[in-house]
């Protein structure tokens, strides 16, 4: 028996690590450490007089009990990737180099807080540095910090970085919208019913077949020139569930029904002849009738794959009560980062023909050398009124780095 005083809560004590006690005081993953470790429910058992009702109430035994306390994990395959509790917990697990590349991904939050705003992104980044043969990880890791290799500090990975697809998406608003009156604009997104499993090189399939259509298109006549990005919908992973669609931006007289299913019938035509699996095409088309929608349209069209919210969906379906599912969800999730980087490599997510291609003597947007001449007039577009999709800051490279 001995006297205390009951404490209000249990003080955490956080083992020390590497990853963990480099990081600074405002760090986002410190911070959310310490709120999830002095949050936590912990049960409190009180045995002896003071219990039992003895007249010495000074004399007590308490225990504090943490009645989820998970196994210990003894390998990667079962770690949670998109928790950066768990992961700086078993950082040992980690390799030296994974861990400073995680390292590098919380240090940048914490420096350039304007260009990496989106609260998912260190989990994001966790998922797919944690998928072992990624060959771009170290690149991925870096984004952000110049070098004498790299002087822009930017590691082009417009598929998988929000700040490199967001530069991207920044140009293409200087290349089209001073050239608004230039043309009739549609904004297109072909997409599909229902869902593909992990086969990267079909996936190509899907994004071609939409591509020899709009090819098709500008041979009949019927525009007069496209923009496109390539985007994969991941749904689900633990049974590999993924979507390849499309965005356009279309220069074209009038976009009409015959249009479109003319773009059917030869997206149709291409998956027959290719794919071993045919899904049904699902078009939609809207009018863009102002350069302020043309801008928030072409930011929409820039984004980076995201697997935060399948995985956190499967993981707690699948993983919130037994482990057993745990190396199934992170295996496929390597499969499919592993697949998209593969099936991607040496490939443009960005396709352009007519008078939206800037090779093009019909090319009716701005030349790369004077996009900066226009920087001003689009400032001023978007800050006119509030943007349809608010994806990124409004912040180009120059700018980001003079503010961080």
């Amino acid at each position: 028996m001995f006297s205390s005083t009951i404490p209000s809560h249990p003080v955490p004590i956080v083992r020390s690590n590497p990853l963990y006690s480099e990081l600074g005081d405002d760090s986002p993953l410190k911070q959310s450490t310490s709120s999830i470790l002095t949050n936590q429910n912990c049960e409190t058992t009180y045995s002896g007089s003071a219990i039992n009702g003895d007249t010495n109430q000074n004399e007590y035994k308490y225990q504090i009990l943490n009645p989820t306390k998970p196994k210990r994990i003894a390998d990667v395959s079962s770690l949670n990737r998109s928790n950066s509790l768990e992961i700086t917990s078993y950082n040992n697990l980690l390799s030296y180099t994974t861990q400073k590349q995680i390292q590098a991904i919380c240090k940048k939050v914490e420096l350039y807080p304007q260009r990496y705003p989106d609260p998912n992104y260190i989990s994001q980044s966790q998922i797919l540095l944690l998928s072992p043969g990624w060959s771009s990880s170290q690149r991925y890791a870096c984004c952000s910090m110049p070098s004498h290799v790299n002087p822009s500090g930017a590691c082009r990975l417009h598929r998988f970085c929000p700040y490199c697809s967001y530069l991207t998406g920044r140009a293409a608003q200087l290349q089209f919208i001073p050239s608004f009156n230039l043309a009739n604009w549609f904004f297109l997104t072909g997409s599909y019913v229902g869902s593909l499993e992990c086969d990267s090189y079909n996936w190509l399939n899907y994004w071609n077949a939409y591509k020899a259509g709009l090819d098709q298109l500008l041979l009949l006549d019927k525009i007069r020139g496209y923009y496109l990005t390539e985007e994969l919908a991941v749904t689900k992973l633990v049974e590999v569930q993924v979507l390849p669609h499309i965005h356009a931006i279309i220069d074209s007289d009038e976009f009409d029904a015959e249009t479109q299913d003319s773009l059917t019938q030869t997206v149709q035509t291409h998956l027959t002849a290719n794919s071993a699996q045919i899904l049904e095409p699902s078009i939609e088309v809207n009018d863009i009738e102002s350069p302020i929608s043309l801008l928030d349209h072409i930011k929409y069209m820039f984004k980076p794959i995201n697997l935060v919210k399948a995985y956190e969906a499967d993981w707690f379906n699948c993983c919130s009560q037994d482990r057993k599912l745990a190396w199934r969800i992170n295996s496929n999730t390597t499969d499919v980062v592993l697949g998209y980087a593969l099936a991607n490599r040496k490939r443009t997510k960005m396709s352009y023909s007519g008078t939206l291609n800037i090779k093009c003597k019909q090319y009716i947007g701005k030349r790369t050398g004077e996009l900066h001449k226009f920087k001003a007039e689009v400032a001023a577009i978007r800050n006119s009124q509030r943007a349809e999709y608010i994806e990124m800051p409004e912040l180009d490279y120059e700018e980001a780095c003079e503010l961080n």
